[in-house]
C-alpha cells in the first residue's frame, strides 16, 4: 500500500490539475484514512478478531470461542441458541443484514440511495410484497409453533443488543443509515424474499418467454415444433386449447420479460451441485458428501460459518431439549444452519426447481372478475408507497384477486383505474404455507437419522433438492418446498383460465409425499438443481415386483413404497395405510439440463467401481 502511494503521489505531482488525477488523490486519502482506522482498531485499540466473546441471556453467561474468526458457542436449549446467532450475525454481518431486510421490504433506495433501478427493483418487490407472506407465516407460527416463536424473538433480541451496544458500522455512517430495531417477521420475510427474488423469479421468467414466444406467433400445434420440442410435454395441453392460445396471442395483457430487439448473448449459468456416497465405499466405512451452493464469490459470503453445542441443563433436559452439536453454515439475517453435519447426519441441499408459481388469465369487466357459473369477484386494491429519498415517494397502485396479482400497464399502476380486458394474474405458493408449518433446521443437532431429516426437513418451505447421510451408513435424496395442489391435468408451464374451476388452488401438497429415495443400489446420489429423477424411476422399478400402484410418467412417481422412503420403522400413519396413492406430483417443468449430474454420476460411478475393485 505505502509503495502503490508513493508512486500515486509522485504521479500527481507532475499532473496536479487533472481532473483524474484529482479523483485518485481522493481516493489515495480515502485510503489512508481506512488504514488508519484499520490500524487504530487492531493495534491501538488491541482487538483481536479471535478473542473470546462473553454474553448474557436470561441470567445465563454463554462464552463464544473463535478460530480463524469462525465461531463456536455451547448453550443450554434452542432458545438461547437463537440469540446467541442474533448477536453474531450483527456483530459480524449487520450491513448485510440491513440490505437484505431492505430488499425484503422493497425499501432498498428508501434506505440507502435513490436510484431509478432500485426504485424500479423495490416496485417490483412490493407488488409481490414478501412481508405478508411473512406475517402470514408469523400468524400460523404463533398458533402452531409457538417455540419457534420465542426463537425468533430471541434472534432479535440478540441483534438488537448488539446494535444498542456498538456503535453504527463504518458503511452506516458514510451512507447516513440508522437501523431499524430487528423484528421476528423481518427473519421470515428475508426467508420469503430471497427465493422469490433468486429462485422462482426464474420460473417467472421463463413462462413469460414462453408466453412471449406464443404472442409472437411461435407455432405450438406440431409435436415437432421446436417450442414444443424445448419444453415437452408441457406445451400438449395448450397446443390443444386453440381458443386459449389466440386469447394469449390477440387479447393477454402482461409484462415482457425479453425486450424488444435485445440481441442475445451468451454469458455464465451457474448452478448448484451436491453429492454423497455410501460408507461401503469409503475408508472409514461412513458415508462421504460434498455441497456446492454455487452462490459466486461475495464480500461478505451468503453465508456465515458456525459451530453451535447444545448442552442442556436440568430445566432444557425436562423441557425435552437434548445434547448434540451442527457446524454448518447460516444465512445472516435468519436463524437456522441451513447446510451442515451434526454427531449423526450431515445434509446439504441445491435449489429444486418446484414450480411454485402460476400464472393466471383473469376477464376483467367492471372492476370485477370472472369465477365459475357465472359468478363475479370484486378485484382487489391496495397502494404501495414506494420511498424515493429524501423523504419523497411514489404511490403504486396494485389490482389482485383471490388467484393472485394482476400485471397491468404503467398507467393503471400510477392512476389506479383497470381498463376491461385479459390480464395475466401471478400467485406465488407461499401463500399456501399451512398448519404443518415450523422453522425447519432450527433444530438439527436433535436429529439422529436420515429418516429424522427428511421428517424435519421436508417442511422446509425453499424448493430443494436435499441430500442426507447418517453414522448407520444410510444415504437419502428427497425434495422440500411449498408446491400449490394443482388440477391433474394441468402443467403449470402454462397459464389456465381463472374462470374455470381446474385453476384454482386447492392448498398445498403434502410434502411427505413428495419423491424420496434411500440407500440406492448404486450406493451414490447426486443432485444438480434438478433433482435425480433417474434414480427416483430406478427406486420404482425396483419395486415393480410388490404390489405397488404405478402411476403416469409425466414426472417423478410416487407410490406408497416412495412416499415411506422405503422405511419400514416410520410413524407415518399414510405410509401404513393399503390406499393407492394419487396422481403423479408434477414438481418441475423447467429442469436444468440433466448434463451435470450425469457428469457427477459417471466420475462416482469410477471412483466407487474402482473402491468396490479394491475391496474384493
Amino acid at each position: 500500500h505505502t509503495h502503490t502511494l508513493t508512486h500515486s503521489l509522485a504521479f500527481l505531482a507532475r499532473n496536479p490539475h487533472s481532473h483524474a488525477m484529482r479523483l485518485l488523490l481522493a481516493s489515495c486519502t480515502l485510503a489512508v484514512l481506512l488504514a488508519s482506522w484499520a490500524v487504530f482498531q487492531i493495534v491501538v485499540r488491541e482487538i483481536d478478531p479471535d478473542a473470546p466473546l462473553s454474553l448474557r441471556f436470561r441470567n445465563t453467561t454463554l462464552l463464544v470461542n473463535f478460530t480463524a474468526g469462525v465461531p463456536a458457542f455451547s448453550t443450554p436449549n434452542a432458545e438461547s441458541r437463537a440469540y446467541v446467532v442474533g448477536y453474531l450475525h450483527a456483530r459480524d454481518r449487520l450491513p448485510q443484514m440491513c440490505l437484505y431486510r431492505a430488499l425484503s421490504e422493497g425499501r432498498v433506495a428508501e434506505s440507502f440511495a435513490a436510484d431509478e433501478r432500485l426504485i424500479d427493483f423495490d416496485t417490483k418487490i412490493r407488488i409481490h410484497n414478501p412481508l405478508r407472506y411473512a406475517n402470514r407465516f408469523l400468524n400460523v407460527l404463533e398458533r402452531q409453533s409457538p417455540d419457534c416463536v420465542r426463537e425468533l424473538q430471541a434472534y432479535a433480541d440478540g441483534v438488537n443488543d448488539y446494535m444498542q451496544s456498538h456503535s453504527r458500522p463504518l458503511e452506516f455512517w458514510l451512507t447516513g443509515f440508522h437501523p431499524e430495531p430487528w423484528k421476528p417477521v423481518h427473519s421470515l420475510a428475508i426467508g420469503h424474499a430471497f427465493p422469490y427474488v433468486a429462485l422462482v423469479a426464474m420460473q417467472n421468467e421463463m413462462e413469460k418467454v414462453v408466453l412471449q414466444a406464443i404472442q409472437a406467433g411461435i407455432p405450438i400445434d406440431h409435436p415437432a415444433d421446436p417450442l414444443r420440442v424445448m419444453f415437452a410435454p408441457h406445451l400438449d395441453s395448450l397446443a390443444a386449447d386453440q381458443d386459449l392460445v389466440k386469447l394469449i396471442q390477440t387479447q393477454l395483457v402482461f409484462t415482457p420479460f425479453v425486450p424488444e430487439n435485445l440481441p442475445f448473448r451468451g454469458g455464465f449459468l451457474g448452478g448448484s451441485n451436491n453429492w454423497v456416497v455410501a460408507g461401503r465405499f469409503t475408508q472409514s466405512g461412513f458415508p462421504i458428501m460434498a455441497a456446492d451452493p454455487h452462490l459466486g464469490l461475495t464480500l461478505p459470503s451468503s453465508f456465515m460459518e458456525m459451530f453451535y453445542k447444545c448442552e442442556p441443563d436440568e430445566a432444557s433436559l425436562a423441557n425435552g431439549e437434548v445434547p448434540g452439536y451442527i457446524f454448518g453454515v447460516t444465512v445472516p439475517g435468519t436463524v437456522a444452519h441451513v447446510m451442515g453435519r451434526t454427531q449423526h447426519t450431515v445434509f446439504s441441499m441445491t435449489n429444486g426447481m418446484m414450480d411454485q408459481l402460476d400464472f393466471f388469465v383473469e376477464d376483467v369487466q367492471a372492476g370485477k372478475a370472472r369465477r365459475p357459473h357465472g359468478e363475479w369477484e370484486t378485484v382487489g386494491l391496495r397502494v404501495e408507497k414506494i420511498g424515493m429519498g429524501g423523504g419523497r415517494t411514489k404511490s403504486v397502485h396494485v389490482f389482485f384477486t383471490t388467484r393472485g396479482v394482476l400485471e397491468v400497464g404503467a398507467a393503471a399502476r400510477e392512476m389506479g383505474h383497470l381498463p376491461d380486458g385479459m390480464y395475466l394474474c401471478q400467485e406465488f405458493a407461499y401463500k399456501e404455507i399451512g398448519e404443518r408449518a415450523h422453522l425447519a433446521n432450527n433444530y438439527a443437532w436433535r436429529l439422529q437419522s436420515v429418516d429424522d431429516l427428511r421428517v424435519d426437513l421436508c417442511d422446509f418451505p425453499l424448493s430443494s433438492n436435499i441430500l442426507g447421510a447418517d453414522d448407520q451408513g444410510n444415504i437419502i435424496m428427497f425434495q422440500s418446498g411449498v408446491l400449490p395442489k394443482r388440477h391433474s391435468n394441468h402443467s403449470a408451464l402454462v397459464p389456465v383460465r381463472a374462470w374455470t374451476e381446474p385453476g384454482a388452488w386447492q392448498g398445498a401438497e403434502d410434502c411427505r409425499l413428495y419423491n424420496v429415495v434411500k440407500n440406492p443400489p448404486e450406493g451414490f446420489l447426486a443432485t444438480a438443481n434438478d433433482p435425480d429423477v433417474q434414480a427416483f424411476a430406478e427406486r420404482l422399478n425396483s419395486l415393480a415386483s410388490s404390489n405397488v400402484t404405478r402411476t403416469s410418467n409425466q414426472g417423478p412417481e410416487r407410490s406408497k413404497a416412495t412416499r415411506c422412503g422405503g422405511s419400514s420403522n416410520t410413524t407415518h400413519s399414510e405410509c401404513d395405510s393399503d390406499t393407492p396413492p394419487p396422481d403423479t406430483l408434477i414438481t418441475l417443468n423447467l429442469d436444468q439440463g440433466e448434463y451435470r449430474v450425469s457428469r457427477i454420476k459417471h466420475l462416482l460411478r469410477e471412483k466407487t467401481g474402482r473402491a468396490a475393485a479394491a475391496a474384493a
